[in-house]
């Protein structure tokens, strides 16, 4: 990937290039929760999440992928105090978490992917945490398809619109806030997802599940456990 050369080379220039040009920043940090625990999943080399923890830092932030080498240098060149990195995908991830991002990442998905993807979120989300999905749009986005294709080299890029990116949003979960947003040369949505409401046996089990005898966590929240990184 040409970012694994560049990146070396000027992380501030990348920085920008990541969060000024591909993405809309100040819309995307609109979003994003001020204070907690933020996990986000396919970071890649980071440039996001260094950003994001130097305009948050009262946010604790976990950058996850699965790609070990864009890990390697999201260590080595985009660290801060408050923000980590795991070479993990999210299945091996747990913890407990105020908001799970995927930033530009589902459209690098199949469909039963990312329905997949969203279905591991649920149980690492607090009880009050959302799901930030940020994507761009097929119709218009022909930037963005030559950009995964022809310079990043990626090997599945599936553009799909907001509406479709519902349809395959599990039950777990119900759909707060959404966005569609155009800055040239991208067509951006934007997805905040909430946990639905649970019948009482379905709380009540899960509860049974999660909380071990004499723990006072809440038992409304369905992540419990610590971090492993």
């Amino acid at each position: 990937m040409l970012t694994y050369y560049l990146l070396p080379l000027s992380p501030a220039l990348m920085r920008f290039y990541r969060t000024r040009i591909l993405l809309d920043q100040p819309t995307l940090l609109r979003f994003l929760p001020e204070e907690g625990r933020l996990l986000d999943v396919g970071c890649g080399t980071g440039l996001l999440n260094y950003v994001i923890a130097k305009r948050r830092p009262r946010l604790q932030i976990l950058g996850v992928d699965i790609d070990r080498r864009a890990i390697e240098l999201a260590s080595r060149y985009n660290r801060a105090d408050n923000l980590d990195f795991a070479p993990l995908p999210l299945g091996e991830v747990t913890g407990c978490f105020d908001c799970i991002s995927f930033v530009d990442v589902m459209h690098h998905t199949t469909e039963d992917e990312a329905r997949g993807l969203l279905e591991q979120a649920a149980p690492l989300l607090a009880g009050d945490g959302q799901v930030i999905i940020k994507d761009v749009g097929r119709k218009g986005g022909w930037a963005s398809y030559a950009h995964d294709r022809y310079i990043t080299r990626s090997k599945v890029v599936r553009l799909a619109e907001l509406e479709e990116m519902l349809r395959i949003v599990p039950d777990d979960y119900r759909v707060v806030r959404q966005l569609k947003k155009y800055r040239f040369p991208f067509p951006h949505y934007y997805v905040t997802l909430g946990q639905a409401p649970q019948p009482t046996s379905r709380r009540k089990k899960r509860a049974e599940v999660t909380t071990a005898p004499g723990d006072e966590r809440d038992t409304h929240s369905s992540c419990s456990g610590e971090l492993r990184k």
